[in-house]
């Protein structure tokens, strides 16, 4: 997995997570429609099941985004 994990992200109101483009390619997610998260929020470890990932809306580049239920 080389050195691209753990990552810091934000996740957004709208329950959607972005991926940085450098993370899914060192874990070779690019072709991957689901994927399981884990998050961990202070002590708190949040698992979250066949989380879909979004395109990027042009079609270019690598970075994806979760969409959470």
């Amino acid at each position: 997995m080389g050195d691209c994990l753990p990552i810091t992200v934000k996740v957004y109101i709208n329950n959607q997570v972005l991926i940085p483009a450098s993370v899914v390619r060192c874990l070779g997610v690019e072709s991957v429609d689901f994927i399981d998260v884990m998050i961990r929020f202070g002590s708190r470890l949040v698992r979250i099941n066949n989380v879909r990932l979004l395109k990027p809306a042009r079609g270019r580049g690598s970075s994806r985004q979760c969409l959470g239920t």
